[in-house]
């Protein structure tokens, strides 16, 4: 490897035989995109507003909607950005990104999908028992070891991909980097990378599989003891959700894994399908088999205001009214639209910002670090209050709770100050004798 020249970055080759069909997939995509958005984050606050789904299973949920907005948001941006801009280079490090956080959150969903069927089969099979087994202080020890494992899980196989040597071409055949595409590259021998690659992607998955398999046995078996026609349907709706999800997930990479002789094309539409498009689903079918989650949600929009009775005798005061914007009544359906409109042009404007600099080497300077950060500010700035408004203008209410109200004040004096001092250090390299530059040279000459 003496006269080898280290890759600074890669080219996406992107879905086979799709030229000329840019605009197509752009829009596709990106309404693949949005709707997962939305769906998840409607999960997540329907779960979070309602204190009835304040339990294990909703738990787990939460964090199940987490993880699909995070993995639907590995390459999707990244896509989008190309099919845009028709460039298809993406850096080293964010090469790297996109396989580390693959690994890790598929990884995460994998051991997410095994503790939700373990909680299901102790509420089930021991329903009496289930509050003193399922305690909040197991649920969050369950949890974070999934979380954890996953990040094990992903160090290890994005540190054996990258510890190869790349110095020949550099086309990734593929529209995102992953552990095979990138591999393939590789100018050394990928016995190793591919044997434990194989071995922790089948192990993993077989051992989840099977945990579950399990888990659903008994429920079976303990279902069909019930008595109750009522119980035996209830049981099975909330499992129902819960075993199209693990279909849903497990399905197309065992396709993938388990047969790589699949041809290029088939992988690819299969890959799309667990990448984009189930995310998407997963909110619709727990809304769609849960009643719990249809009731939080209608809820939400019916509005959901404590009675002055229940509040009686008491004199601290648990959530506070949001009287809106001044003369606006009777308008709401149009302000809906229009914050609507402008905070998804915000998410997608500044994260096609963010994806462009970190796809693209010649950015990574100080100029364009500090834009990134601009561009996180802004993004957390436009969602302290945005999503809330929409919430309130679409279910008629205006309450908001007392660490809700607690959290809009901080995050916003915190938001507010970090871009105030971003945009003092971020300024013109020829407003001033002391620019970002000439303090660069100081610091790397010291």
């Amino acid at each position: 490897m003496e006269n080898c020249t280290v890759v600074p970055e890669f080219i996406l080759l992107g879905i086979p035989n799709t030229k000329g069909q840019e605009t197509i997939l752009f829009i596709g995509f990106l309404t693949f995109y949005l709707c997962t958005l939305l769906g998840n984050l409607l999960i997540f606050s329907a779960i979070l507003a309602d204190s009835h789904l304040h339990t294990p299973m909703y738990f787990f949920l939460c964090n199940l909607s987490v993880v699909d907005l995070g993995f639907t948001s590995i390459s999707t941006p990244k896509f989008l950005v190309d099919l845009w801009t028709k460039s298809r280079t993406i850096s080293l490090g964010g090469c790297m990104s996109q396989v580390f956080f693959y690994q890790f959150l598929g990884c995460t969903e994998e051991l997410l999908c095994t503790v939700m069927a373990f909680d299901r089969y102790v509420a089930i099979c021991h329903p009496l028992r289930y509050l003193i087994i399922m305690n909040w202080r197991v649920c969050a020890i369950l949890a974070a070891s999934t979380w954890v494992t996953s990040s094990f899980h992903a160090t290890i196989l994005t540190s054996l991909t990258f510890t190869l040597p790349y110095c020949g071409p550099n086309a990734v055949d593929y529209y995102f980097c992953d552990v095979f595409p990138v591999a393939k590259l590789a100018c050394a021998d990928t016995y190793v990378i591919k044997t434990v690659t194989f071995t922790i992607t089948g192990v993993v998955p077989m051992i989840c599989f099977f945990l579950i398999l399990t888990s659903y046995v008994r429920i079976v078996y303990s279902i069909l003891k019930m008595n109750s026609a009522e119980g035996r349907h209830k049981a099975a709706s909330t499992c129902a959700s819960h075993l199209t999800v693990v279909t849903l997930f497990f399905g197309p990479y065992a396709l993938i894994y388990t047969q790589p002789q699949l041809s290029q094309v088939v992988v690819t539409a299969v890959q799309l399908l667990g990448d984009v498009v189930t995310p998407m689903l997963n909110p619709v079918i727990y809304t769609l088999r849960n009643k719990d989650v249809k009731g939080a949600l209608r809820k939400m929009r019916g509005g959901m205001t404590l009675s002055c009775m229940e509040m009686e005798n008491r004199t601290v005061v648990f959530e506070f009214i949001l009287l809106g914007i001044p003369n606006t009544k009777g308008h709401e359906t149009i302000l809906f639209i229009g914050l609507l409109a402008f905070y998804l042009c915000t998410l997608l404007g500044n994260l096609l910002i963010l994806s462009a600099i970190l796809a693209d080497s010649r950015l990574h300077t100080p100029m364009y670090f500090f834009l990134c950060n601009l561009s996180v500010v802004d993004l957390g700035f436009a969602s302290i209050s945005t999503p809330k408004l929409l919430v309130d203008l679409w279910t008629k209410s205006r309450t908001i709770l007392l660490r809700g109200c607690m959290s809009q004040v901080f995050v916003f004096q915190f938001l507010g100050s970090t871009k105030g001092l971003l945009c003092t250090v971020w300024k013109n390299p020829n407003s001033g004798v002391l620019t970002y530059k000439s303090i660069a040279q100081r610091i790397v000459q010291k």
